[in-house]
């Protein structure tokens, strides 16, 4: 599993806190940010690209994660 750099987890706990971003749900968030990181470097998608979050979302639909973790994941990612 792809490790996030640490200015980049860093910044990106900032920017859950910015967004008042419940510390209950947090820990979700960060999984889907490697998750995510992971998926791209694993199919070669560059994450800034709105098209690699498309196909991270069909990507989460064939392993079965539900409606609610699929938005959770979308909206981790756009933050």
């Amino acid at each position: 599993m792809l490790q996030v750099p640490r200015t980049v987890l860093a910044g990106f706990k900032d920017c859950l806190v910015a967004n008042n971003i419940s510390v209950n749900i947090r820990g979700h968030y960060m999984k889907w940010l490697r998750f995510y990181l992971d998926f791209c470097s694993k199919y070669r998608h560059n994450p800034n690209n709105s098209d690699s979050i498309i196909a991270f979302q069909k990507k989460l639909l064939e392993k079965r994660q539900s409606e609610r973790q699929r938005q959770q994941a979308s909206h981790a990612i756009r933050l």
